[in-house]
Formats: C-alpha cells, structure tokens, sequence
C-alpha cells in the first residue's frame, strides 16, 4: 500500500570546459572561430563554463554553417574530448576538413522583363570569379529586390539557386526573379501602442519624409523611414525583443491575380502571412495635387470633376499631415458637398467625384452604381486634362482640353505625378532605383492598383533625469545633471492636474526636445537650456534655440559667455543638410596673466557680439565614432558684429577607406584621413581665435598648446590649418579592442602662412565596451617631431565617448 516514490539522484561532480582548440582551420583563426560557438572556458575560471553536450553538438553545426557561408560546401567539422585524471575538465578540440573553397563560375538571372541583366548585375558585390561569400550574396538579393521596389514592384520576391558543376571547387549562381505587379501608396495608417499613448501622429508621420498618398512605393524610402523612425528616439527599438518601429506594406487580396510574387507559405516579405483584406482606396485631394475634368451643366454652373484617385468618401477619415488626428464631422468644409458616381469596371468606368455649388455640409450617402453606362448630359462638354483642343459653341475649353462628344466615353486619365509636396526635395524624388551606378531606368507599366502602409510603433520613456561624471584630458572632470525630453510638447498643458504627469502625456507628444543641463566641474562650467522642433510646421525645417552660460579657466585668463542661439536647418538628401544661425554672447574676460600681452588686454572686460552663420554638411559615413568607410565635408561660414566685426570660413573633410577585412566581413582595416582649413578676420578678438592642441586636433601637445605665443600666452591665430593621417586595426577577434596608428600635422599662424609646422606621430587604443554604448574609449600616446619650443607638449590623451 505504499503509494509513494523516491528518486536517488547522484549528480556527480560539475564538469567545466578548461580550453578549445581547433584543427585544420586556415581560412580563419582560433580566435575568430571562438566567437562563432557557444562551448568556452569559464570567465576567471570561476563563472559558467560548464559542459553542455547538447551545446557542443550545435557548435558543430555552428561552425558548419560559417564555412559554407564561405564557400566550403564539403567542409566537415568534428570534435574531440579530452578528459583530465578526475573527469572534471575538458579539453575541447574542434577538427575540422575545410575542403575546397568554391568560386562562383557564372552568375545569371532569370525571371526579370522589367529590367535588363546589366542594369540588375551593375549593383551586384558577389562577382564571376570571385569566392562564393552568403553575405555578399545576401547583400546582392536585397539590391535587386531594392531595384525592383523603388518602382513600385514592392511584392517582387528573388531567390537564389546555386549549381554545383562536374569541376570541382566551381558552382554558378541563378538568380530567381519573380516581379510581381506595381504599386502606389494608399493609405498611411498611425499606430502608437503603449499604456498611455501620448505621441501625436504628426510625429510619426513628419520622419517618413515623402512617402504620401499617391506615390510610387519605394521600399528604399520604407527603410530610410524606419531608420529615421528609430533614430528618433521616441519609440522602442529593441531587437532581441523583436520590438522596433516597422512600416508595414499591407498586400491587396493575395490572390494570384493581385501580382503578389508567389513564396513558399505565401508569405510577403516583411509582411505578416495573412493580412486581412483591404477595398480600394483613394487619396485625399489635399495629398495629391491632379488634373481637374470640368462639366459644362445646363444650368450654367461649371463642376470640377475630381480624378479617380481622389478618395471614394469623406467619412473613410484619412489621416494627412497637418491635421489633428480624428477630427470631428464639423471640422470638414461647411461650404463643400461631396458627390461621387461608381461607373462599373464592365464598362471601363471609373469612379469620378465632383464639387457641387456651396451648401451646408451633410454626410455623402453611399455612391450609387449604373450599370449599363450612363453619359453625362449631352448640354456640355467633358475636358480631359490633356490633347487637342476643340471649341464649342455652348462651352469654350481651356487650354490644354480635350473635347469628348456627349455620350462618349472619356479617354483614359494619365495618373497624377507623385505630388511635390513640402517633402518633396526632402529625401530625393523620382524612381531612379540605380542611377547612382549609371543608368537610367527603362519606362514601367503604370501601377495596378494601391497598397497600403501601416506605421506600428510602441512608445518608449523619453524624458530622463540624469546624473554623470566625465573626465578627459582637455577639461578634467565634469559632473553633469540633465533634465532630457525627446518628445516634448509645449502647448500640451496638464488639464487633469497630476494625472497628466503621472501617465506621461503632460508637456509630450510633439517629437520636439528639450533639454536642461548643468555641468559644473574642476575646469569648465557650463549651463544650457535647449528646444528643437526638428520638423517646424510639420515641413523639413527644423528649428533649435539655446540659451546657455559658460565659464572656463584657462592658464592665461577665466572667460565667461552668456548668450542664445537660434538655428534654423533643412535635410536636402539623406546625407545632405544645411544650417543657418544667429548667436548673441556677452562675453567677460578676467584674470589675465601678468604681464598681459595687447591682444589679451584688448578684451579684458565685458564685449558683446553677434553672429550669423551658414553651414552645408555632406555625411555619407556608416559611424559617427568609429567610421570604416564613407566621408564628411562640412563648409561653414560666419561673419560677427558688435563690439568686434570680422568673417570666418572653416572647411572640414574626413575620408574613411576600408583597405580589408576577414572574410567573414568583420575585423576591417581602414584608412582615414582628416583635414581642415580655417581663416578669420583681422579683427577677430583673442578669444574666438584658433587654437590647437589635445585630442581632437593636434595629439602629443596640450589643449590649446600650440599657436602663436606673446609675452608666454598663447594668443591664438587667424588661420588655421590640420591634417591626420590614421590607421585602424582590429586587435581581438570580437572587434572590441582596435589598435590605431597615426600622424597628425598642423599649425595655428597670426596670417595666412605656414612659418611653424607641427607633425606628431602615435599610436592608440580604442576600446568598445557594449554596456556603455557605441563611443568607445579612446587612449592615445603622441610623439611631437617638428615643433616650435613655445608649443606645451603633452604625450598621453584620453577620450571617453568622443569620435574625431
């Protein structure tokens, strides 16, 4: 009758994993391979290691995978274990036979009508003759399906079928395309999820640029809406929890005739597999500019007859850019009356809408159908918005009218252009998908129909209290408390009292920033309050002010500036921006050193100047802090009144070369060089002169160490020229530890000649720690060369979370 049950369990000793070896390996070494697997020994010994066998075995496939992703297809892996005396630690030996590495014979297309085999391969990395490489190929795919979706083809699915040839070590790649049909953009649906939502639309719709209704769809501006949605900083962006702003292409019916490119499980790239279906829909006139038909009507009066893409109904409640979400029935034109007439497909009909004489608004009824074909009145004339012109006794066309006998069917409507827009020039227009490799793309099909896009974004915490310490080698430490909010409103006052602050929606929702922050330290002090609107009525200008108050103790003198600053910006391109400012500074001099040279005694006391600048930046760089290819060049322009008057012009260019890489494509290389030329007024005060010096200018002197020195103060100059030569390396095997060699040059002179040169040669470290972000920690020895016995030399500088 014992109806219990007793497990005895001998657990034995824990095993730990005491190295890992690997055999046979050329392609890539120990220490790369390490970061492909999860099997590795204990940290300090002490922490995790243990043996997990089912781990070992997924190692395998692991490394199995990464050499085929390189081209060896016959590569075999296995492992050998070796126990100590006690059996309580392994010694992990991963043999592996790499076999030969295949190279690509031939690569061919097949599937493709819109677009030729040269125009797609122009954009292709993976080469004939080069190794077979998956994410090179993987790249190449994505190019072509880019190519495809910048003109509407947003459905075209490629995929890649590799060939094995009776040669050994050779195989050929063929491309599948299946194209699909074209689309336009229909309808841009918002959707904010969190507890509270707060966030305006309009600050979700003001970052997706030009994609608007009416549009040709460009997958290309999808993507380059979803970065700028994530750099925004508003929304959650956490890929590990698969939770990241995503624009959506919601497919029409997925129907074989619908033009969407057959995939095994009938999905849809990016998409979800079953999305529920969705009418037709049109665009509101007020998105997308178009021809006007004009009907002549017995009675005298003209009516506008709207183009079909005009949208069906104005209770469907599209949302546009700059209108409040949702807007009441009352909010709609009291003056206008929505009158729209379905003609059927059978017929070659299409839907027309028109604008009746003014009266009272009332909600549009349902669009009545005629089926057969009914013509208009025979009293007037139909105009088309282009081909010859006819007169008409009853009726005179404008220009550019085409006459249509009563009775007759209209000629088919040319559909609007992609509306210009206030976005229009934002992020560049037209299809073009690959006129940057040099080809113009041939003449398209017009799309077949519109899809929609639904923007999902889920809102994260913008506003942060914060407190800091910095240290570095140029202003010693810093302490700094900062109150920050990215998605600040202002004219969103509490009308609930502390509810409104306690569920986030007081003072936020508008995507504009704010930021308050003090920062007082052993060296520089500094006090700033900031706005931006990075979208100023909802159009691609943004707008900053500032006011702030520093105070700094030089060697030679203590400064202190208060002023503001307005600024006004506009993104040309992606890459392109330009700025324009006006800063207002009152500016104290104080505590000179005796004895006090003329130009420093010029400006003791308080001065007050003002500036109005013009800046263009052209940024094609893939880092801000740790760039491996791409450039900067930034041009600025400043010319300064008030107690002193005097112009200056600064010209800046850094130039990033990838010079090679494993061929995994992680551990690069890269050769960067640095320049920049400055010249200022005669009149330019002591302390707006240029200065050099410390790490980000010249390494191996102190900051502001080097310039034309009187009675042993560095007054400064009014020219300004710098160079740098560097070279970056990988040290460790996960990229988190970067050596870097290097040569920077330059002078600071009184006129616009080279009398003194310096020239500093070093070497570095850059350390990228992930917890603490992006910036890396940058640590630099410099040894001055050529210099002028005036400059302060200093060896050893060190950055934290700076890129130069």
């Amino acid at each position: 009758n014992d109806r219990g049950v007793i497990y005895l369990i001998n657990e034995g000793q824990e095993q730990k994993v005491w190295n890992v070896k690997f055999e046979g390996n050329t392609i890539a070494s120990d220490s790369r391979l390490k970061t492909q697997i999860e099997s590795k020994p204990p940290i300090l010994w002490i922490f995790k290691g243990q043996v997990d066998r089912h781990k070992i075995d997924e190692d395998v496939d692991r490394l199995t995978t990464y050499y085929r992703s390189l081209g060896f297809f016959r590569a075999r892996i296995g492992r050998e274990l070796e126990w100590n005396e006690d059996q309580k630690w392994l010694s992990l030996t991963f043999v592996i036979d790499e076999g030969p590495r295949y190279q690509v014979r031939n690569i061919s297309l097949m599937g493709n009508t819109k677009f030729s085999n040269e125009q797609l391969t122009i954009a292709l990395k993976l080469k004939d003759g080069e190794f077979f490489d998956q994410p090179k190929m993987n790249a190449d795919l994505g190019a072509i399906r880019d190519i495809y979706g910048s003109v509407g083809y947003v459905f075209a699915d490629v995929q890649a079928e590799t060939r094995f040839l009776e040669e050994p070590g050779q195989v050929d790649l063929v491309y599948n395309v299946a194209e699909g049909k074209r689309y336009r953009v229909g309808r841009v649906n918002v959707k904010i999820e969190g507890d509270h939502p707060h966030t305006k639309q309009q600050a979700v719709l003001n970052p997706l640029g030009d994609i608007r209704p009416g549009d040709i769809v460009d997958i290309r501006k999808v993507r380059a809406a979803e970065r700028r949605l994530k750099a925004s900083g508003l929304f959650m962006n956490d890929p590990a929890q698969g939770i990241a702003p995503k624009l959506v292409i919601i497919p029409p019916d997925l129907d074989a005739d619908q033009g969407i490119a057959d995939k095994p499980g009938n999905r849809v790239r990016g998409q979800s597999p079953d999305p529920a279906p969705r009418p037709d829909l049109y665009v509101h006139p007020r998105n997308a500019p178009a021809p006007v038909l004009r009907w002549r009507l017995p009675d005298g009066r003209s009516v506008d007859l709207l183009p079909e893409n005009e949208i069906r109904a104005r209770e469907d409640q599209v949302i546009i850019r700059g209108q409040s979400p949702d807007p009441p029935a009352d909010e709609y034109p009291r003056d206008r009356e929505v009158i729209l007439t379905q003609f059927t497909p059978s017929q070659g009909g299409r839907s027309l809408g028109g604008i009746g004489r003014p009266q009272p608004y009332r909600p549009p009824a349902p669009p009545p159908t005629y089926d057969p074909y009914v013509p208009p009145p025979a009293s007037g004339p139909l105009l088309a918005p282009s081909g010859p012109v006819v007169p008409s006794d009853e009726y005179s066309p404008p220009p550019g009218g085409v006459y249509v006998e009563p009775g007759a069917m209209p000629p088919p409507m040319t559909p609007p252009p992609a509306p210009p827009g206030l976005f229009g020039n934002m992020f560049g227009k037209g299809p073009a998908p690959v006129d940057q490799n040099g080809f113009v793309p041939p003449t398209l099909e017009q799309p077949d129909g519109y899809v929609d896009i639904d923007t999902i974004v889920q809102e994260t915490q913008t506003g942060r209290f914060m407190f800091g310490v910095g240290v570095n080698s140029d202003a010693g430490l810093v302490g700094s408390i900062v109150v920050d909010e990215q998605n600040f409103d202002w004219r969103r006052w509490p009308v609930n009292g502390w509810e409104d602050f306690r569920n986030g929606t007081a003072f936020r929702g508008a995507g504009q920033r704010f930021r308050l922050e003090a920062a007082p330290g052993t060296q520089v002090q500094r006090y700033l309050v900031n706005f931006s609107e990075p979208f100023l009525f909802d159009t691609p200008v943004s707008l900053g002010l500032s006011g702030f108050y520093f105070t700094r103790g030089y060697v030679d003198w203590l400064e202190e500036r208060l002023g503001g600053t307005v600024n006004l910006g506009y993104q040309f391109t992606p890459d392109l921006s330009g700025t324009v400012g006006f800063t207002g500074q009152a500016v104290d001099i104080s505590n000179p050193r005796q004895p006090t040279p003329p130009a420093l005694a010029e400006v003791l006391g308080n001065t007050s100047i003002y500036t109005f600048s013009a800046q263009l930046a052209h940024d094609t760089r893939d880092n801000t802090f740790l760039a491996t290819e791409g450039h900067r060049v930034g041009l600025k322009f400043e010319q300064t009144v008030g107690d002193f008057v005097y112009p200056r012009v600064t010209l800046e260019g850094r130039q990033f070369f990838p010079l090679r890489e494993r061929p995994d494509g992680s551990g690069r290389h890269v050769l960067s060089m640095v320049g920049q030329v400055g010249v200022s007024g005669a009149d330019t005060p002591l302390y707006d002169r240029f200065f050099a010096g410390g790490f980000s200018t010249l390494r191996g002197f102190r900051f502001r160490g080097v310039g034309p020195n009187d009675l042993d103060v560095n007054v400064g100059g009014e020219f300004l020229l710098l160079g740098s030569v560097e070279y970056l390396f990988p040290i460790t095997a996960d990229d988190m530890l970067r050596g870097v060699v290097f040569c920077d040059t330059g002078t600071v002179e009184e006129n616009v000649e080279i009398t003194d040169y310096r020239v500093a040669p070093g070497a570095g470290l850059r350390i990228t720690v992930p917890a603490l972000g992006p910036a890396p920690i940058a640590l630099d020895f410099a040894f001055p060369v050529s210099f002028n016995n005036d400059d302060q030399r200093q060896v050893f500088s060190f950055f934290v979370g700076f890129g130069r």
